[in-house]
């Protein structure tokens, strides 16, 4: 396993223990296994970000909380593949694979999406700011941005100030790929969640 799932699983260890908890409480409150909290805890299992949410809660912690003080001394972040914090949305049609650093000091976020078929960003267009960056590596991936339909081919890519209204969706007759970056406008060294 590599070192941030030994990290993290010590953040888990010592963050229930300073609550003076057992394990079986914690994966109560989580509503997750015994087994899982224990595996994650000593670095045998990776857990995906929505494992660590429901942890998070379990120990009355935001998301950050947990998982920043592990992410904030990274210079540099190897993520080998099968080893990504991952999680779903759009009822799992997308999943959202992490290949960026994850903790505050990093300003770009960028995550392979693997979308299933009929997989959309949401039916109302989302608007930020700083700027997007989508290359299509498999299949097909639809954009709007302000109005205007941009079509993508694996090979394709998409660069734009993301204060447009966009939305995208899955137009693949399967799944698709597309890696996606968001990158804060100067100034800022967060960009906001897209």
């Amino acid at each position: 396993m590599p070192e941030i799932t030994q990290n993290i699983g010590a953040a888990v260890r010592s963050a229930r223990q300073s609550l003076n908890i057992s394990i079986r409480e914690l994966a109560r409150r989580s509503s997750l296994s015994a087994t899982a909290i224990w595996k994650i805890e000593r670095g045998q299992m990776s857990p995906s970000i929505v494992v660590l949410n429901h942890i998070a809660h379990g120990l009355g912690m935001k998301l950050t909380e947990l998982i920043d003080p592990v992410l904030e001394e990274e210079t540099v972040v190897y993520t080998a593949r099968g080893s990504r914090t991952s999680g779903g949305a759009n009822d799992l049609r997308d999943i959202a694979e992490i290949v960026s650093g994850a903790s505050r000091d990093w300003i770009i976020q960028a995550a392979e999406h693997i979308l299933k078929k009929g997989a959309r960003s949401g039916r109302q267009p989302m608007v930020h700011s700083g700027e997007e960056l989508v290359y299509c590596l498999e299949g097909q991936v639809q954009y709007v941005i302000d109005g205007k339909t941009h079509n993508l081919n694996a090979g394709d890519s998409l660069h734009f100030k993301a204060h447009l209204p966009h939305l995208w969706h899955n137009i693949n007759n399967g799944s698709s790929r597309m890696l996606l970056m968001v990158v804060p406008p100067r100034g800022l060294s967060r960009p906001p969640s897209s």
